[in-house]
């Protein structure tokens, strides 16, 4: 893989060097390693995902982590894939980085099949470069804002 363009600390454009390694790896550099959100909805064979940040992502059901179910917050994350060709697994999304990547230091675009995900500070993303977004459930995050949206019902109507 050539080079990859990032951003520096400061929002100047800089170039990395990626790993031809090919183990799975988290994209370091300026990237957000992780995007929250909730599973709103599941449809016939979709999952309707809300963003911190307000987007919203159709996952497809038969890609979710097995332990996810409709309110549950998930984080995603960014990898370089494992190896092309290797079967879909749960929880695991391809992708492909948007030509725009490096054009914005802000952060890049990332699309899942006919859809387009932001990412915050796009680090050493280059563009076309296949990519992973990996979804995982988070039990303790789910608690936490069941609690809160209790107690939000009980402020109002208690």
């Amino acid at each position: 893989m050539g080079p990859s363009i990032g951003c520096g600390r400061n929002g100047e454009e800089r170039s990395a060097l990626m790993t031809g390694d090919r183990q799975p790896e988290h994209i370091e550099g300026n990237a957000s390693p992780v995007q929250e959100g909730v599973i709103d909805s599941l449809e016939r064979h979709w999952a309707l995902v809300v963003l911190d940040d307000g987007q919203r992502l159709d996952w497809p059901r038969d890609r979710l982590p097995p332990d996810a179910s409709e309110g549950m917050v998930v984080e995603l994350s960014l990898h370089e894939p494992v190896a092309s060709g290797a079967p879909p697994e749960e929880g695991i999304w391809e992708g492909t980085v948007e030509a725009e990547a490096q054009a914005r230091c802000s952060q890049a675009t990332v699309r899942l099949g006919s859809q387009r995900l932001h990412w915050p500070a796009a680090g050493r993303l280059v563009p076309d470069q296949p990519v992973i977004v990996r979804m995982q459930v988070d039990p303790d995050a789910t608690d936490q804002r069941r609690r809160q949206v209790e107690d939000l019902v009980n402020d109002l109507f208690g």
